[in-house]
Parts: structure tokens; sequence; C-alpha cells
């Protein structure tokens, strides 16, 4: 299936995420064109409807490239598909499989992806920013260098027994019960470990049970986040031993909330809260 026409060779991306693409059509009528309607689907249908729901065939295809935004992908299988460079700006993905997917350079800003499903896939320097992720599964995806959600919603999204090299961005989120239960923070450039950015983010009973991290946090809200088994590095100073662990973790963030959350073997900045 030719996608040569929906590409454009010139348009560079995001960081090492590889190059992206610009529709060849004006933007404000690239989805409506029927050429592309066709290289899309396989033959002509009316605009705007590309892939429905019932559409199977897209498991496993090479969608690199394609200029996708605003498309409805509701429900879609995309199970496995390479999307190198893929414009999704605002598509409706909700509830679409995209498990095992392979994702560089992507782009899903302003998309509707609540209750997708992404487990398995190899996420790299992709945006994610002001997305809808509510309820969405990323278990067991591979996550590297910059991985952009910021201000999305991501209430209830499952991050358990993924892996990070890289920096995930959240600041300004909305990720309350978000589970990250088992994310294993690889090392990433000259840091030991990886980054989790979440400035001033709604993290209320965040699941960041066993995790090893840096954490960037000030403004946030983690009130009864679970933090059992956690080993947090906030930022390199010395600390002093005050009156609960609470108060620890204010001395070393500013404004970020911290009450009723659970304790237990838990490392701040190296020292052991058992």
């Amino acid at each position: 299936m030719a996608q040569s026409a929906a590409r454009s060779p010139g348009a560079t991306g995001r960081g090492q995420g590889g190059t992206m693409t610009q529709s060849p059509f004006p933007e404000e009528n690239a989805m409506q064109r029927r050429d592309l309607l066709t290289i899309l689907a396989g033959l002509t249908i009316p605009a705007p409807v590309i892939i429905t729901r019932d559409r199977k065939a897209w498991a496993g295809r090479d969608l690199s490239g394609l200029v996708l935004r605003d498309i409805d992908l509701a429900g879609a299988d995309l199970r496995g598909c390479r999307m190198i460079g893929t414009d999704c700006t605002r598509a409706d993905l909700r509830e679409a499989r995209l498990d095992h997917a392979v994702l560089q350079g992507a782009r899903f800003d302003g998309a509707r992806m609540a209750g997708a499903s992404l487990a398995g896939a190899a996420i790299t320097d992709c945006r994610f920013d002001h997305a809808e992720l509510a309820e969405a599964g990323f278990g067991r995806a591979r996550f590297r260098d910059l991985i952009d959600f910021a201000e999305a919603d991501l209430e209830n999204a499952d991050f358990r027994a993924s892996t990070l090299s890289g920096l995930m961005m959240f600041e300004g989120s909305r990720m309350a019960g978000a589970v990250f239960a088992g994310l294993r923070c690889l090392p990433w450039i000259e840091s030991p470990t990886s980054t989790l950015l979440c400035d001033g983010a709604d993290a209320r009973r965040i699941d960041l049970t066993g995790i090893k991290a840096n954490l960037s946090c000030e403004g946030a809200d983690f009130r009864e986040a679970i933090l059992v088994g956690a080993s947090l590095d906030f930022r390199p100073m010395e600390l002093g031993q005050p009156e609960s662990r609470e108060r620890l973790i204010e001395s070393v963030v500013s404004d970020a909330m911290f009450q009723g959350a659970v304790f237990s073997n838990t490392r701040i900045n190296g020292v052991l809260h058992a």
C-alpha cells in the first residue's frame, strides 16, 4: 500500500526521535482530500471517516510519516504498528489498541486517548501533551528519551512494570490515581537513573511503589500517594531530621503536598524511612 504521497521529506522533528513530516496538502483541508483517503483506506470513501472501529487490517502496518491529525481512530486495532514521525495531533484514539506498537518521534498532542492500550509499546521521544489519557494502559511499555505528558489527563492511567530511560514530563498534568508501581528507571545520559518531572501536577493517590527515580515535584499535590519501597532523589542537599517524613520532603521540595502519603521502606535522597 503506497504511503509516499502522505509524506513530506523536508520537515524535521524533535530530539533524536527521527523526522517529523507535514501534510502535502493545505492544513485546513488536509484530511478532506479524496486521494489521501484512498491512500489510507485503500478505497474511496466519504470524508472524514478513514479507519472505522471494525477495520482489523491495520494491525502491524507501517504508518510512519503519515499525517493523521483530527482523524477518527476510536477503537481501531493498531497493534504492532510502526509509527515513526506520525502526526496524530488531536486524533480520536479512544479505546484504540496500540499494544507493542513502535512510536518514535510521533505526536499525540491534544489527542483523545481515554482507555487506549499501549501495553508493551516502544515509545521514543514522543509528545502526548494536553492529551486525554484517562484509564490508558502503558503496562510494560518501554519509554526512551524525552516523553512529554505536560498538561495531559492521566487519571488512573496504568504504567505498571514499564521502563524509562530518559525524562518523562508531567508538568501540570492531572494524574490522580495513576499507577507507576514497578516502573524501572534506567540510566540516561550521565544520570544513574531517569527522571519524572511532575512540577505542578495533581498526583493525588498516585502509586509509586518500588520505583527508583529522580523526582521533581515543585508545587505538586502528592496527598495520599503510595511510596512504599520507593527510592526518590529530589535534589542534592544536606537533610536534617524533621519531625515527620512529610516535613522532610517539604524541606526539600517547595510547595509540594504529601499529607496522608504512605511511606514504608522508602528512601528519600538516600535516607531510609521504615
